[in-house]
């Protein structure tokens, strides 16, 4: 028997997500026809709150063959989801950043600080400079390829020496943290951030790994 495949309207998203309808109606999410199918348009705002791009997000889960639930509006370009809320970001010490703007909107409705970033493969150097005079930068680090190609992309990046990895352990991230445990996420999530391990320290650690490898197999050379 085949699964009946839900609609991606904003009611269905809204609670596969756990978060209130009037929650991300606030935030420019509404449901909106995309190529004649149901879709939840996202809104992505700059600085001064005006429109700067639009994203379809036209199906709840992935495919079998692989992720194919959102589209870009003609003419949008991809960039960091949430930057109408750096003024008041810049007014802590911290920011997360997390893949995908689910991540991020789940964040926003417990007080936590976050910047979506749309697909890991999407962070651009110059997207650094929203981050200036932010202490701690952290991000999200899901267990998979993505994960590990935006760790890539960060460490290549201006902000790696303020860069924290977190690691949500079997979770692949804030949202699915969420959903396991929604009485305790806000504590569950800080902890996570208090055990963040530095970039610094990460490839600190990763030379040492290096330099024992590589001194043992000069010594198999020499001996």
């Amino acid at each position: 028997m085949t699964a009946t495949v839900q609609p991606c309207n904003l009611k269905n998203y809204a609670k596969a997500k756990g978060l209130p309808v009037e929650f991300l109606h606030k935030h420019g999410l509404r449901d909106q026809k995309y190529q004649g199918q149901p879709a939840v348009r996202i809104s992505y705002r700059g600085m001064d709150g005006s429109e700067e791009a639009v994203r379809y997000r036209i199906a709840l889960k992935k495919s079998e063959e692989g992720d194919d639930r959102f589209r870009w509006r003609t003419a949008s370009k991809a960039r960091l989801y949430g930057l109408w809320r750096l003024t008041s970001i810049r007014k802590t010490d911290y920011v997360v950043l997390v893949e995908g703007e689910s991540d991020a909107q789940t964040l926003w409705y417990h007080g936590i600080a976050a910047l979506g970033i749309p697909g890991a493969s999407n962070w651009k150097p110059e997207y650094a400079e929203h981050l200036e005079g932010i202490e701690r930068i952290y991000a999200v680090m899901e267990p998979d390829q993505g994960g590990d190609t935006l760790r890539q992309k960060l460490s290549a990046s201006g902000i790696r020496d303020r860069l924290y990895l977190v690691d949500l352990e079997e979770h692949k991230d804030a949202s699915g943290l969420y959903l396991s445990d929604r009485e305790n996420f806000k504590d569950r999530f800080f902890s996570a951030l208090k055990e963040a391990e530095s970039w610094k320290d990460r490839r600190r650690a990763e030379i040492e790994v290096e330099s024992r490898q590589a001194w043992a197999a000069c010594k198999d050379v020499w001996y």
